[in-house]
């Protein structure tokens, strides 16, 4: 029972650590490309 229960709950923790992570790398590469490319003036 309390194996289980770890094992659900390291699931969900990496589940939750995937999705912050996706978030991340995506907001980090929209931001390098705004600042990669120069704004059209």
């Amino acid at each position: 029972m309390r194996g289980s229960f770890i094992e659900q709950q390291i699931y969900t923790y990496g589940t939750y650590v995937q999705l912050i992570s996706t978030s991340t790398i995506s907001l980090f590469v929209s931001t390098k490309k705004d600042t990669e490319i120069p704004p059209h003036a």
